[in-house]
């Protein structure tokens, strides 16, 4: 996920050198924080490749691949684009069972309200997802216009996965082992993304801080924040907040797709620059960057609490979008 789950060997081999990375957090797989493993100066995050069934399905439901999609819309129950089925969608593993429930056609012990996930080594615990999942579960898991699938007991295919979220006015995309490709793909896909962050150790997203700003667009929230969260997303919808941030995405959508990566089809409708070119000019800050400024590990005061501005920022309340 990162060189955050490497050991230190790795990170001396490493010294100065940039990296790209597609986990933008100061902590490995087990939650916990590890000083210096993550320097802004020195670590890249950039999106992961889509694999083929996510291609299919965004290519089939993005608003940006696909603007005419009137039909695959009427499918899923859209009336029109503007128009969302659920006010926040997720759908995925709630908890990480454990090995030998992880094929078992239902797993209703491990998610029953109130418990945290399991704690077995190979179950994820409650540093699965930072047991945030396991909390918006609890709390949305019967609301009228949130749906949280918990995709153990209840499968959900890619065509359902994509309808559900190019449909949905917002989707919540937590960290799971990583940072996989689900905020990517709520972006590609229209949705907004909701970010609940895990505490004391935050995360970059693709390209941030010094080629995009995923405050833009995305929502960010702290665990404090999710019993309240249907409020906060139906305030920000009915004050027009979410048509802006969705307006930051399609002005940035194809910085997230690898162009090498995608059928012909694909690529002649990429509208911007790709992955890669991003990547180049990221480096060239970074880079210019280094030659202006040493940052020391993020275990002192002074970076750690610059780290934490860059993660969450002073204007969290207050995103780009509604200013």
């Amino acid at each position: 996920v990162g060189v955050c789950e490497s050991d230190s060997s790795l990170l001396q081999v490493l010294g100065r050198a940039i990296t790209l990375v597609h986990w933008g957090g100061a902590h490995g797989l087990q939650r916990d924080f590890r000083p210096g493993c993550f320097d802004v100066a020195r670590r890249v995050v950039v999106p992961p490749p889509l694999p083929p069934k996510s291609l299919a399905m965004v290519e089939r439901f993005s608003p940006y691949l696909k603007p005419a999609r009137s039909e695959e819309r009427e499918e899923c129950g859209a009336l029109k684009d503007d128009t969302c089925q659920d006010l926040m969608y997720f759908a995925g593993t709630v908890c990480w069972p454990p090995m030998h429930m992880r094929w078992a056609s239902n797993s209703p012990a491990v998610t029953a309200p109130g418990k945290t996930c399991a704690t077995d080594r190979y179950a994820g615990g409650p540093w699965y997802s930072g047991d945030v999942r396991k909390k918006v579960y609890d709390e949305y898991r019967h609301h009228t216009h949130i749906q949280v699938v918990d995709t153990n007991q209840v499968p959900v295919d890619a065509t359902s996965y994509g309808c559900k979220m190019s449909g949905a006015c917002y989707c919540f995309v937590p960290t799971g082992t990583g940072f996989g490709i689900r905020p990517v793909e709520s972006v590609l896909l229209g949705c907004v993304p909701v970010i609940i962050a895990e505490g004391d150790s935050p995360y970059l997203f693709p390209f941030e801080p010094f080629g995009l700003n995923w405050d833009d667009w995305a929502i960010k929230r702290s665990v404090a924040d999710i019993p309240q969260l249907a409020s906060i997303l139906a305030w920000d919808e009915s004050s027009g907040y979410r048509m802006l941030r969705k307006r930051q995405m399609e002005e940035t959508w194809s910085r997230l797709l690898w162009a090498r990566t995608l059928p012909a089809r694909v690529r002649k409708l990429l509208h911007g620059p790709d992955a890669f070119e991003t990547t180049m000019q990221v480096l060239q800050k970074v880079r210019e960057h280094q030659q202006m400024h040493t940052l020391s590990n993020v275990n002192n005061t002074a970076s750690r609490t610059r780290w934490d501005g860059l993660m969450h920022g002073r204007e969290e309340t207050v995103p780009a979008a509604n200013r």
